[in-house]
């Protein structure tokens, strides 16, 4: 999950893909995220992982418009995912990371 996270983090920085660009591959997957972790439970850490590695490339540059399509319903499910973000950005970049 993490390889994939630092992939994709790095093809934004080399601006070889666009933030639209993830928003669009990442909007119908994040969409049924909450009922695919039912069969996958690993795919959430993938999304902590990517959360985490984007804040801690781009900061305050960190385009959140990506995570637009996680449903409002889920209120407690998207907390979990933002909480899981913050909490690898402790465990990848320290206390720096988090205060990012």
């Amino acid at each position: 999950a993490d390889i994939m996270a630092e992939t994709i983090t790095e093809l934004i920085t080399r601006r070889v893909v666009s933030w639209e660009h993830l928003k669009e591959a990442l909007n119908p997957w994040l969409e049924g995220l909450e009922d695919m972790v039912i069969d996958v439970p690993n795919c959430v850490a993938f999304v902590d992982f990517l959360i985490a590695r984007l804040i801690l490339r781009f900061g305050r540059d960190f385009n959140a418009s990506i995570l637009t399509s996680l449903h409002v319903e889920g209120r407690d499910f998207c907390w979990k995912l933002l909480a899981g973000g913050a909490k690898k950005c402790q465990d990848i970049g320290g206390a720096e990371g988090l205060r990012k």
